[in-house]
């Protein structure tokens, strides 16, 4: 997302992803939700998540992080987060993470973090976190 109607763009893209779940819940009963993103998608999924009109369970977020403008109410309509980073991830560094965890906290939310050997990627011991994760929500 470049700066240019960068707002704009963030309003746009939680609009859209809103009218996706009013879609999904016409269709069926949503009993519960959780955004999922991995590196720059991650922001979307917290703005989405924090700023939407029904309950949402969690957030997976892989190597990406929690937006800044996000202050700790808005964050505290997310129930709990997982956070996941590659020990050699060279785009979400280590001091990021730790600042997300805190900010996190602060806002009440769950925090699970999930550290495994690898880079910028999501890999099957990721899936095996988030997996754990997911059955913990429901």
């Amino acid at each position: 997302m470049t700066k240019q109607d960068r707002e704009l763009a963030i309003d746009d893209n939680i609009s859209y992803v809103a009218a996706a779940i009013e879609d999904v819940a016409r269709a069926r009963p949503v009993s519960r939700m959780v955004f999922a993103g991995f590196s720059q998608g991650v922001a979307m999924a917290f703005r989405a998540a924090a700023r939407s009109s029904r309950p949402v369970a969690g957030v997976i977020a892989l190597g990406g992080d929690v937006p800044p403008e996000l202050d700790p109410p808005t964050l505290a309509n997310i129930r709990a987060a997982l956070l996941g980073r590659g020990s050699d991830d060279n785009w979400y560094g280590a001091a990021t993470m730790a600042s997300d965890v805190e900010r996190l906290r602060a806002a009440g939310v769950h925090v699970d973090v999930a550290r495994f050997e690898g880079g910028h990627e999501w890999t099957t011991e990721f899936s095996r976190a988030a997996a754990r994760f997911l059955s913990e929500q429901g």
